[in-house]
């Protein structure tokens, strides 16, 4: 399954205050570069696969090898009981949530320009700022606020609506987002004190239930006369994109911890702006595999967003150096 770039800083900061370790600012670049390039090239490689499989066959496919690899290395690791859940209600209502924002991803990735999809992803930092504000009853200053409506008036950019023609898929990246920061904000509230392996384990578990679920409602139904990305029968898949299907699911492990690494190696405020990356991989991407040209309001959009997301991670940078000189 793709993992967050954003998820990954939680992730990495919570098994930091776990293990602390100097900073090696260097190795800690260059993990966060491989690591955003890889879940940029993953993608790209899901975006190819989309166009045989359905949403659900994906969905349990990828999950199943990506748990049976992260169960291999747990256990060769010695860490299998790291999977051991707390609040397990937390953790279950966490991963459905999550499993709600990536199901909008890997539609949306299906039908859309990868361009527009992580455009619209990467609004949900600005939707963390106010979830947060209701939920955490955290402040927002002027600049975050700001930021907050600059980039939303990005996302309005790149999905351009027309009441006329609207189309809802148009919409799925941005409800991926809102899921997404939703999840994040649920749980920095509720799921503080579990592991990330936990987290994440858990998370693929609930990937690979909702996938079997949607492929035993495919065949409950009757066959779609066009079937299309959500309606598509099960199908055997060949060599090639099987053992492709397989890459990506290994690669989806080890870049999460490459991403975590980066950010117990270095400050967030230092590794988050790399995140950023991503953008121009995917519409480079796009371009060269897919034959995708985002329009000129789309990229305007998109620069919007990646100057609105940087200021907020540059205000929490200043925001973290405060509540230090305070201590």
């Amino acid at each position: 399954m793709k993992q967050s770039l954003i998820e990954y800083r939680f992730m990495a900061n919570s098994a930091a205050t776990i293990a602390p370790q100097p900073d090696r600012i260097g190795f800690a670049i260059t993990m966060a570069i491989a690591g955003t390039l890889t879940i940029a090239s993953t993608d790209l490689t899901t975006k190819w696969l989309t166009s045989d499989l359905s949403l659900w066959q994906l969905q349990s496919m990828r999950s199943a090898f990506g748990i049976i690899f992260l169960l291999v290395l747990l256990i060769l690791m010695r860490k299998l009981p790291t999977i051991r859940m707390i609040n397990t209600k937390a953790v279950i209502f966490r991963s459905v949530l999550m499993t709600a924002s990536y199901l909008a991803f890997f539609t949306a990735l299906a039908v859309l320009p990868i361009a527009v999809v992580a455009g619209g992803y990467f609004s949900a930092p600005l939707f963390m700022v106010l979830l947060s504000a209701v939920m955490l009853k955290e402040s927002i200053g002027i600049w975050r606020l700001s930021s907050v409506l600059a980039g939303f008036i990005g996302v309005l950019l790149i999905v351009q609506p027309d009441p006329a023609t609207f189309d809802l898929m148009l919409a799925l990246p941005v409800i991926c987002a809102f899921f997404y920061a939703l999840t994040q904000v649920f749980t920095r509230k509720y799921c503080k004190e579990e592991t990330p392996v936990a987290m994440s384990f858990w998370l693929a578990a609930v990937f690979l239930v909702s996938g079997i679920l949607g492929i035993i409602g495919l065949a409950l139904l009757p066959v779609s006369p066009e079937p299309d990305f959500l309606t598509r029968p099960l199908i055997n898949l060949p060599l090639t994109p099987l053992l492709v299907l397989v890459a990506v699911s290994i690669a989806s492990v080890a870049m999460h911890f490459a991403l975590a690494a980066a950010y117990q190696n270095a400050p967030a405020s230092l590794v988050s702006p790399l995140e950023y990356l991503y953008l121009p991989a995917a519409i480079v991407g796009g371009y060269l595999f897919f034959d995708e040209v985002p329009n000129a309001m789309a990229l305007v959009g998109t620069a919007i967003i990646i100057m609105a997301g940087l200021t907020i991670a540059w205000r929490e940078r200043l925001a973290a150096k405060q509540r230090v000189s305070v201590y």
